[in-house]
């Protein structure tokens, strides 16, 4: 006979859900970064919101990404890549510089701009870069990273994350695992 419209209905449905978990999952962890690497994907990135705001992104340092754990990598490309939109769009910087660098017992990234800068007891971010930084922070604490944000009006802003080496690093983002068991391959 001819197909149930009701079932086509449903398996339109089901594929549209599956098509936005698939894209939720993409942006909790991006194929690049798998790919290419964090460096690569966040020189990506950088290129791109450059190009929009015309606003220059440097990125200089070496960024030894087999010593992090895959938790850490993701916090990394997450928490530079939050601060690197916090310094495009609301900053009003003239220039951005990320900065790798090795630390004895980890790995240092600083995101610096010259832009406005805030004071923090004064400012009243908005709701969505309170939540971006709250974010920074979890994503940081997660991975037993430190994530320090210093600002004063009209002296720019820097955002400063310190990681330990894979050694001290639970085993995987439990998001990460949930995404992984529960899709197909694309």
């Amino acid at each position: 006979g001819d197909p149930d419209p009701v079932l086509e209905e449903v398996v339109a449905e089901v594929r549209r859900a599956l098509e936005e978990v698939r894209s939720v999952a993409r942006r909790l962890r991006p194929p690049e970064l798998d790919e290419l690497g964090v460096r690569a994907a966040l020189e990506a990135h950088a290129r791109g919101l450059s190009e929009k705001s015309g606003i220059p992104i440097t990125l200089d340092g070496d960024l030894p990404e087999r010593d992090l754990g895959p938790g850490a990598r993701l916090a990394l490309f997450r928490i530079v890549q939050e601060g690197l939109n916090n310094a495009v769009l609301h900053a009003q910087a003239s220039r951005v510089a990320v900065r790798f660098s090795t630390l004895h017992d980890g790995f240092r990234a600083d995101v610096e701009d010259d832009g406005i800068g805030f004071d923090r007891a004064a400012a009243e971010p908005t709701t969505d870069s309170r939540l971006g930084v709250v974010g920074m922070h979890e994503r940081a604490d997660y991975v037993r990273g430190h994530l320090e944000i210093r600002s004063a009006r009209g002296r720019g802003t820097r955002v400063r994350l310190d990681l330990p080496w894979a050694l001290t690093e639970p085993p995987t983002d439990p998001s990460h695992d949930l995404l992984h068991t529960a899709l197909p391959d694309r």
